[in-house]
């Protein structure tokens, strides 16, 4: 995102790694020819009935961005037993989600230099714009093991005492809520690109930028 937001410490190696994934994905996608793909990280896991869900998603007008299909809010299927919702509060989770080839080809262009984990950068729809959706009801979620397997949860350790985390954790909840409000006249609440066939986005030059600046990263007083 245009001047990398501060946020509550510095990325971990894995944080950084898992970004840059969905980077490449999403550059792959908007090069490629289907006009919507699908994204699984390695630990999602598909309910039974997932592929019926999916199918009856794929029915209806693709009126978002990216539509998180794994996720962990439990609000109850209406009567056509899927739907599309806007939430009110966004799980942070890139487990598994569909994505337009639109929206991908912008928010590749949109992303760097970054501060923020992929999973928590969607939740500032203010800032990349595209319009978010969740699956109701979710078509899956995480491996059972995940927390225990996770490379990234492993890492996410902040220096300092607890109080510290504590306080860091909630002046960026706070930030992002109030951010939330001020904003909330503009939300997307459909498509914000249309398609317009494969594109070339700009990651190849992205990809040339040093270390330093593809990421910006502060302590834990930044939000």
């Amino acid at each position: 995102t245009q001047g990398a937001p501060r946020y509550k410490r510095p990325l971990t190696p894995a944080e950084i790694g898992c970004t840059l994934s969905h980077l490449l994905v999403w550059d792959r996608i908007a090069r490629g020819p289907a006009p919507v793909a699908i994204v699984l990280e390695d630990d999602a896991r598909l309910r039974p009935g997932a592929g019926a869900q999916l199918a009856a998603l794929a029915a209806m007008p693709v009126n978002w961005d990216m539509l998180k299909l794994c996720h962990s809010n439990r609000t109850a299927a209406g009567a056509a037993g899927v739907s599309a919702i806007l939430p009110r509060r966004m799980p942070p989770c890139t487990i598994g989600y569909a994505i337009t080839r639109a929206a991908a080809a912008q928010l590749v262009m949109r992303w760097v230099p970054f501060s923020r984990p992929v999973d928590n950068q969607l939740t500032y729809w203010w800032e990349h714009g595209a319009c978010v959706k969740i699956a109701v009801p979710a078509l899956g979620g995480a491996a059972a093991d995940h927390a225990d397997t996770s490379a990234i949860a492993a890492g996410r350790v902040q220096k300092g005492g607890h109080l510290r985390r504590l306080l860091a954790n909630l002046g960026v909840q706070a930030g992002r809520r109030i951010a939330g409000i001020r904003h909330r006249g503009i939300r997307p609440r459909g498509r914000s690109w249309p398609d317009s066939g494969p594109v070339t986005p700009a990651l190849p030059a992205v990809l040339a930028l040093s270390g330093a600046e593809w990421i910006r990263t502060a302590g834990p007083q930044g939000c």
